[in-house]
């Protein structure tokens, strides 16, 4: 166990991480600012060009950004882990069930203002996880093989109906709907966290490139058939969202978008270009929840609907994450951390948690 131990490090923080984690934060913004409006003005029948943007998003955005999300909170979880277990910290568990306690403390808050949380549920099966620590990593890829393969059997036996009536008939629908909703990919993309932490594929990420691209290469040929199935099932339905068509590509999708961070993360130009969403990512918890301030903001200040403006949607996303990026930047300047973990990992670890200022501040 002494190897596996020695491995990322909380306090040299991976940048590759914060930037991934701070892209996945710009994408989640992206497909939730329509949802901050109430329910009785929502409107999401989009015509001419506003169909076709509609379409690419649902390709290229929608439900690919909380899976690089839960991808890498099973990665932290491992790190987490590890790094009790490194301390010999005796109530490790404590620690570990504290945390997921207060994730899901917030996210009920979080839920007070905004239906479209996802905290409590990251919280709920954060609980599952635990047990797959202490697995060997071969045995966590057979539960992800496994998973992906219940995943994808029952949501394409649901998008084909004769069949669905057949299983539905013996009442099977159950079956199938648990393994095709969405904490089913949650826990599938914990899992592959938790797998690459167990491999230690982010502690030297160099020598793994060959098979990082060779994730990127897979993951986007299959991407590929599943992006025509959503412009067919668009045809067919004249334009309307057929959400199930969208999640099939929701897992290689989100695999390509981080494989590809990656690679271009190894190139000291794109490290400049993409040094911004290191900066929100490393506050992602409080950025999440002040995107919902803040989107709430452009219909109960300013009286934008944003379920039915989707080009002046991408600029206010554009300028919300512009004003996220600036003062997340000022904010490490003097800590090490955003509000909301502070909050988070004080409640964690006790009152004597001293891991809020920068060194320069102690």
């Amino acid at each position: 166990m002494a190897n596996r131990i020695q491995t990322i490090s909380t306090s040299n923080r991976i940048y590759s991480i914060d930037v991934i984690r701070g892209f996945a934060i710009f994408g989640i913004l992206l497909v939730n600012l329509p949802d901050f409006v109430p329910f009785e003005v929502m409107n999401y029948e989009y015509y001419g060009v506003n169909l076709y943007v509609r379409l690419l998003m649902d390709i290229f955005i929608q439900v690919k950004f909380f899976p690089i999300f839960s991808f890498l909170f099973g990665l932290s979880f491992y790190v987490l882990m590890s790094n009790l277990e490194s301390r010999r910290v005796k109530y490790k568990y404590i620690i570990i069930i504290r945390r997921l306690l207060g994730l899901f403390l917030i996210g009920m808050l979080h839920q007070l203002i905004w239906f479209g949380d996802i905290l409590e549920m990251y919280s709920k099966l954060g609980l599952f996880l635990i047990p797959f620590y202490w697995l060997s990593a071969k045995v966590v890829l057979w539960a992800i093989i496994i998973l992906c393969t219940l995943f994808y059997t029952s949501t394409l036996l649901i998008i084909i109906e004769p069949v669905l009536d057949y299983v539905t008939s013996f009442g099977g629908y159950g079956f199938l709907t648990f393994f095709s909703t969405a904490p089913s990919q949650v826990f599938l993309m914990y899992l592959l966290g938790l797998y690459v932490g167990k491999k230690l594929y982010f502690k030297n990420i160099a020598p793994q490139m060959l098979l990082i691209k060779k994730v990127q290469i897979i993951s986007f040929f299959i991407s590929i058939p599943f992006i025509f199935l959503i412009i067919w099932r668009f045809i067919q339905i004249d334009g309307m969202v057929d959400t199930t068509y969208v999640a099939l590509s929701s897992i290689p999708m989100s695999l390509f978008y981080i494989s590809t961070l990656v690679i271009l993360l190894e190139q000291q130009t794109w490290k400049k270009i993409l040094k911004p969403f290191s900066y929100v990512g490393k506050t992602a918890l409080s950025n999440y929840l002040l995107q919902t301030l803040l989107g709430l903001c452009t219909y109960y200040i300013f009286n934008i609907n944003t379920s039915e403006t989707i080009f002046l949607n991408i600029l206010i996303v554009c300028g919300i994450f512009y004003f996220q990026v600036v003062i997340s930047n000022i904010w490490l300047r003097y800590f090490r951390q955003g509000p909301v973990e502070y909050v988070l990992r004080t409640w964690t670890y006790g009152l004597k948690y001293k891991g809020y200022f920068t060194d320069k501040n102690v």
